[in-house]
């Protein structure tokens, strides 16, 4: 019964020690992907953090050099960050011109006296923005 329990306390130790290594190994191959901008950059795309991921690439495309291959891969992985950046940007814009046309509707009072002209002036504005011409017409009038 001793000699069994020595063994599976020298088992468990050689697990840990085998786990410690290998732990170890996968620190150091991150470490070494981390190095390299290009997959930095690309691991930055994918994490959907695309300004950093222009940042980090623009720099590496200027240190390059003659390397043409390794320029177009940097080069398409900064056009890619570039334009989800670009669509994310977009987005944001028209989300915000429905929320000011929302606002704006909801601020607008019935017909009478008390209807305010900048309030108009503003939700037309908005109307043209978002593409919406007849709106905006009858918003200008």
């Amino acid at each position: 019964m001793i000699k069994q329990t020595g063994a599976k306390n020298m088992t468990a130790a050689l697990i840990k020690k085998a786990g410690w290594i290998l732990i170890v190994m996968l620190l150091a191959v991150s470490a070494d992907a981390a190095k390299d901008p290009l997959t930095h950059g690309m691991q930055l795309y994918k994490k959907h953090r695309y300004e950093q991921a222009i940042s980090v690439l623009y720099s590496q495309l200027a240190s390059v050099g003659a390397d043409r291959h390794r320029q177009d891969k940097i080069s398409l992985g900064l056009g890619m960050s570039c334009l989800a950046n670009a669509e994310l940007y977009r987005d944001l814009y028209q989300a915000a011109i429905a929320f000011n046309r929302d606002y704006l509707t909801r601020l607008l009072p019935a017909k009478g006296p008390s209807e305010s002209r900048l309030i108009q002036l503003y939700l037309g504005k908005t109307n043209l923005e978002a593409g919406d011409q007849a709106a905006a017409v009858a918003a200008f009038k």
